[in-house]
Parts: structure tokens; sequence; C-alpha cells
């Protein structure tokens, strides 16, 4: 009971900030196997000149996630070797975001799982090659 009142107010409070065009959100989570100063995460606005390709966590810092709408493509690089991206559309600059990437290892393959909770909600996989 307890852990269903969390959630309930932790989506409330997001819910709350996108409507009050608070900032985006950034959470990511390292599974066993994946070291966190390999990973590399940019977004990109397409079609928005004015926010270029941004780059969002380094191995060991954040970035603040621009607010932009439309076309946000997001990449995702491991080892500078393994790549993957996918497009999350956003219909409103304003509509702000929680990112929650979880990257893992499975099966000697590394996978994004991209979990977006806001407006524009969006759960999607993605194989890192």
């Amino acid at each position: 009971m307890i852990r269903r009142r969390l959630i309930f107010l932790s989506l409330l409070s997001s819910l709350l900030l996108n409507a009050c065009g608070g900032t985006n959100a950034l959470d990511i989570r390292f599974g066993k196997g994946v070291n966190k100063s390999d990973v590399k995460i940019k977004m990109e606005v397409l079609g928005d000149a004015e926010i270029p390709l941004t780059q969002i966590y380094t191995g060991e810092k954040e970035f603040k996630i621009p607010n932009g709408y439309g076309e946000n493509e997001w990449y995702f690089t491991y080892k500078d070797s393994l790549k993957g991206y996918f497009r999350h559309f956003k219909t409103n600059a304003n509509n702000t975001h929680t990112y929650r990437f979880s990257i893992r290892k499975a099966n000697n393959h590394y996978y994004v799982d991209a979990d977006i909770i806001g407006v524009n909600d969006l759960k999607k996989s993605v194989q890192l090659k």
C-alpha cells in the first residue's frame, strides 16, 4: 500500500512539474557488466537549428536535457564502438519528461531500455551494435 502511494505521488509530482514548464530529469542505471565510464549519451532535436546535437552524459557527468518539440533523436555509445539510437516525439517544447535509461548486458549483447515518463510517454529497448 505504501509503495502504491509513493508511485502515485511520484507520478503526480511529475505531471505537476510538466504542467508548470519544469526541467527534464535524467536517471541512468547500469547493469552488471556495464562500465558507466564507457557510456556516452547525446540527443538532437531534428529540425531545430537552435538546439544542436547535445552531449547529455559523458561517462561521469550529466548535462541538462534541452526542451525541444518534434522529433528528438537519442544516441547511445558504449566503448566508442557499440551504437544505438531511437526517436522520441514531443508535442510541445514545454512538456518535460523524466528519462530513465537502463543500460544492461545480456547474452554478450548490450541494450538500452528507455522508459520516458511525461506527457509523451515512451518505452523502448534498443540493442547497441
